[in-house]
Formats: structure tokens, sequence, C-alpha cells
């Protein structure tokens, strides 16, 4: 039958046309199928090679009939077609039920196993049984290139908890020796359930996206093979010493996971490059990635109410990138961390920016013993509970890092120190808020540092000149006063002021010095100049007749003074002046205050404890007793003194 399909204007007209159309299949149906009508390139050949389906070769789907064959014949039958068919495999919505794993042969390439969606109840699932024995490690093996998985659910079946399941990988990509170490895989819109590993991908090329890894043990793991283990590609970009690239891990949710998210710690880590791990969450999350970062990105994931670290950078990571990343423990102690990002081993000009943390148990970001940081910088870093008073925001241990802190927000209980850096390293640190009014910056360690107030026992910024020559430090020496210690190659400091002088912030609020912190001599060209204005006086008038009777009883005497004879012996020298004492008595004696007038002064301050680094031992303050002094201010009793002749 001839179907007519030339003007074909109006609606009456389209419909005859569907008319014909049933009547020509009607009539085709009752003909039968011929060869010629389904022989290679014919219409209906290519339109039955469109789709593979696993229910076209005995597959069911209830869940209960094992479906283990059937879909390893259709994987078969997909795989044998040629270059320009479509190798696709389909599962409609059912659950399968395998027993064994599913082989996909190496001789092949591009093709696809997809379903209708991975979850809910129009889901297409995979249920696999393990068979109780060795024989099965990987579910879907794939040692292609091009290999693509959508919209699919695969789950091992177990009753127990994840952390007890069979060592079964749910997909693995892994080319044989004879072939190069292409992969380009694609895995997107997949839910895996149970698995003690979900995806394993040896080779270049990795998507996974907008995936559910639900109870997994390792999710993603990323290898490469040895030398000599594939055919290196002719191209100089593509050799095993130039690194290889194009891994994406984005948008996937990692729920109640066993270990780690993202894994690339294998014996050739260091040549996976190009990471892009982004837009991940894990929920009861543990580990978002551990392993080397080189030319990568880590950005915008969170993991909340983990009991573990939650990225782990290991040696050889470099030109990197971790940023805005959202990472908290719980108020249950059994899920918080001890750290949420750690440093171990050498690593080379990185950034970490963005980051937000809260409650873990040591310290929030953490380089470990051994570890060197080399141009590392750390940008919009906030904070709120560490472990304890001692601990850090960021600590790290050693004395050869480079690193630079730009923007510390911390808001949890008091801490000793918020940043703590060993002696030796070469730190700058600038811009630190605290939203604990009782909270103050402290920093200690070797620094080069500005917009920070210091607490800690060794140098944190050292003065070179071009050549070479130490010129100075600045440093904090641990007195107990929260104060800023300069320190010159010679013992001296020099202040040359753009404005020629060298003022405090406020006006007459504050000491130079303190009763118990005393400077021992103060050289002037001339002496100190006191306020002597009329306008900022009142109640002017002659000396109280009591006041001259009190100072008339002062006496002058001369003395040595017992910390002058302690360090110098005989050679101490001898002063004359006035005893403090005496002035108080003096005054009372005449019924008058002491401290009312200008001239006597008292000073106390508390006991201060030994502290010493919790890790290395090392003094940074010393023990120093409770104590009080008296002070004389001799040009107010100088003019009483003339007062009352």
């Amino acid at each position: 039958m001839t179907i007519d399909t030339t003007n074909l204007d109006s609606g009456e007209d389209k419909v005859k046309l569907a008319r014909a159309a049933i009547l020509a299949m009607a009539e085709w149906m009752n003909e039968g199928v011929s060869d010629e009508k389904v022989a290679p390139s014919s219409k209906l050949y290519n339109r039955i090679h469109d789709v593979v389906s696993v229910r076209d070769f005995g597959a069911v789907g209830d869940g209960e009939t094992d479906d283990t064959e059937a879909i390893q014949t259709a994987i078969t039958a997909a795989a044998s077609m040629s270059q320009g068919e479509r190798r696709a495999v389909w599962f409609p919505k059912g659950l399968y039920k395998v027993t064994g794993g599913l082989s996909i042969p190496d001789t092949t390439s591009h093709l696809t196993l997809y379903g209708e969606s991975s979850e809910g109840i129009g889901a297409s699932a995979i249920y696999f049984y393990h068979p109780g024995d060795a024989s099965v490690t990987v579910l879907i093996d794939a040692p292609i290139q091009n290999f693509t998985m959508l919209d699919l659910a695969v789950r091992q079946m177990s009753e127990s908890d994840y952390t007890a399941l069979d060592p079964v990988t749910a997909v693995r990509t892994k080319r044989p020796t004879t072939a190069t170490a292409d992969t380009d895989t694609i895995i997107e819109r997949c839910c895996f359930k149970q698995f003690s590993k979900g995806i394993e991908n040896w080779g270049r090329g990795l998507k996974a996206s907008y995936n559910v890894f639900d109870q997994c043990g390792e999710c993603i793991e990323l290898e490469w093979p040895d030398v000599g283990d594939y055919a290196a590609s002719a191209p100089a970009i593509s050799q095993d010493t130039t690194g290889f690239r194009a891994f994406r891990i984005q948008n996937n949710r990692f729920h109640s996971i066993g270990t780690i998210a993202v894994k690339n710690s294998g014996a050739n880590a260091s040549k996976i490059h190009a990471i892009d791990i982004s837009g991940n969450m894990l929920d009861i999350g543990r580990r978002l990635f551990e392993g080397v970062l080189v030319d990568g990105q880590i950005v915008n994931n969170q993991s909340i109410m983990t009991p573990t670290k939650v990225i782990v950078l290991q040696d050889g990571s470099k030109n990197y990138v971790v940023s805005g990343l959202v990472m908290a423990g719980n108020t249950d102690a059994s899920r918080i961390p001890d750290y949420f990002i750690e440093f171990t081993g050498t690593h080379t000009n990185g950034q970490i920016s963005n980051v937000t943390m809260d409650n873990c148990s040591i310290d929030a970001i953490r380089a470990s013993t051994g570890s060197v940081l080399n141009g590392v910088t750390f940008n919009g870093i906030s904070c709120g509970t560490v472990g304890s008073s001692s601990n850090n925001v960021i600590r790290l241990v050693g004395n050869s890092h480079k690193v630079a802190i730009n923007g510390l927000t911390y808001y949890g209980p008091l801490l000793t120190e918020a940043v703590r850096v060993d002696s030796g390293s070469v730190v700058s640190v600038s811009g630190y808020a605290s939203l604990n009014s009782a909270t103050p910056l402290s920093v200690s360690g070797a620094y080069t540092t500005k917009d920070v107030v210091i607490n800690g026992s060794n140098v944190f910024q050292k003065f070179v000149s071009q050549s070479g020559t130490e010129l100075g430090s600045l440093t904090y020496e641990n007195a107990g006063t929260n104060g800023i210690t300069l320190v010159s190659s010679d013992g001296s400091i020099n202040f040359k002021p753009s404005n020629n002088s060298v003022r405090p912030f406020d006006d007459n609020l504050t000491s130079l010095g303190m009763g118990s912190r005393r400077y021992s001599v103060v050289y002037a060209g001339t002496g100190t100049i006191n306020t002597s204005d009329a306008e900022d006086k009142e109640e002017i008038r002659e000396v109280d007749e009591a006041v001259t009777r009190a100072v008339r009883k002062i006496s002058f005497k001369q003395f040595k003074f017992k910390d002058a004879v302690a360090r110098k012996g005989a050679a101490a020298r001898t002063h004359a002046g006035v005893i403090a004492q005496e002035v108080k008595a003096a005054f009372e004696s005449e019924g008058l205050d002491p401290f009312a007038w200008g001239v006597l002064c008292y000073d106390e301050w508390p006991e201060e404890p030994e502290v010493r680094d919790p890790e290395t031992g090392e003094v940074v303050q010393e023990y120093r007793p409770a104590g009080s002094r008296y002070g004389v201010r001799y040009d107010q009793l100088l003019c009483l003194k003339l007062a009352s002749m």
C-alpha cells in the first residue's frame, strides 16, 4: 500500500494520513515479517537496533528471578554491534536480580548502560546478591574506552552494616595492558548502595555527577596504571611523565558513607591532574577527599555530622584550590572529627579559602609532623568551636613552612592561640576578627605579620637587609602582658617616624611601662613636659598647711637597689631619694590620704604560672610570683618640698 504524503496542508489531510498509516501497519502485520524487511541497512533493522533491551534477552526485572545471564547476553550483543550502531543496553523500570559479575568485552568501546530512573517507584535497579565466596569482586567490569552509565541504581543486598559488606566494587573501568589508558567514563544520575567501593576508575577521564552513594565504603577511587601496563599514546601531552587530567566529580550526594567519598592515593597518584570536586554533599558525612591534588580544585562542598577529617591533602599536592567548604561535627561526641583539614608531606602553591568549620576535637586545620607548606595561603577562614583552649584554628607543625593567612574569623570559646606555627617558619598573618569579645587573637611562631595581637614565645617577624644580614626581629616573649617585643641584632630599637613623633593612640590614657614591667633608664635631650595649662585644671589654690607639715617630715636617704646588687655586687651604684613607705606614713600622720595626692603610687600584680608548649615542652612563659610595689612621683614631691620651705 502506498501513502501519498503530498499536499498535507489541512487537518483533514493529516487525519487521512494517520488512517492510511494504520491500514498499512495492519497489512504489513498480516503479510508477516520477511527477511528482506529486517535485512541490514533496512529501516526496520535500524529501528530495532536503536535499543537493546535486557527484557528482549529474557530479563524479568521482578526482583526474584535471577536475571544475571539475560543481562550479560544483552551486554554481549550490544558490544558486538558495529562502530556506527548505537551500543546501548536499556533497563526498563524494574528490579533486576543478579548473582554474578557483569562484564563488558574489552574488544568494544562506546557502550552505554541506562535505565529510566535511579530513584523512586519508577527506578531501574540492579540488586546484587553475593554468592558468598570470593568469585565476585566487581559487579560491572568495563575495561573499555567511553563507558557510560545513566539512570541506574545498583545495590548489594546485605543484612549487615555497610562496614561489613563483602568487598565488591560496583563499577570498575580498567583497560587491558594492550590498550591506551584513556577511559573517558561517564556515570550520571545513578545510585550506588552498600558496596565496599562504588566506582574504581583506572586511567584518564571520569565524569561522575548527580549520583547518590548510600552506605558505601569508598565511593570513588582514582588510579593510574604503571608504565608498561598500558600502551602510551603518541602525543607528547599524553605521555606518562606529563600527568593526566579530566576528572570531574560534581553534584553528588554521599550519604552515611563508610570512609571516603573521593580517593587518589595510589602509587601513581601524582600523575593524576585536574581533579574537579565540586558541588557535592556529604550528609552524615565523613571524608570528602584523601590523596594527592595536583592542578585541581575542591570547591563548594559540604560535609556535616562528620566524625572524621574531611580533607586530607597528601605529599606531592601542588597548584590547587580548596574553597567554599562547609564542614561541621555534631554535638554527639561520637561524630566529632579531630581535624577538618590535614596536610601531610610537601605542598607547593595551594590555596585554602572561604572555609567554614565548627566543632572538632583538636585543631580545625593542621599540617602534621613532617609536612612542609611552601606558598600555601589561607584566605577567609571562619571557625567555631575547636577542641580546647590549648588547641588552634590553624596549627602548622614544623619549622619550614612559608604561608600567608589573610582573614581569619573565630567565634568559639577562648583560645590561648588561634594560630600556632613552630619557630623557623615564615608566615604572614593579617585580618583577624573575633566575634567573641572574650577571645583575643593569639599567634605564636615565626612570622612576617600585621594587624594581629601576638601570644607565644618565638620570633614572628624577621627584618633582613638585601645582602642577607639579619637586622632584627619582632617577637613576643610571653611576659604575661599580651604585648609585642622588638628585638634588633645589636640590642637597640630605632624609630624613624615620618611625623617626628612616636605617640599613643589615645590622649592621656596610655602608660609607658607598668608596676611589674619597668624601664631601667630613660635617655632624653630634655625633660618630660607635664600638662600645666590653667584651662585643664580646676580647684586651684595654695597648698594646705597640713600637706606642707607632712612633707617637712619626709627626709632624703641614700641607698642601693637590691636587683642592682644582685646583678653587679659591690659595683652597684648608690642612689638618693625618699622611701615611699615613709612618704605614706608622713601623710597619714597629718590625717591625710596619701593616695589622694599625685605623689604616692602603689601597684599589685597576680601570680603568673609557667606555661610550656604542649608538643615541644619549651617554656613560653616563665613563672612570676604575685607581688606589689610602691612608687613616688618626684616632680610632685619636689614641688611640695619647695612649698613647705
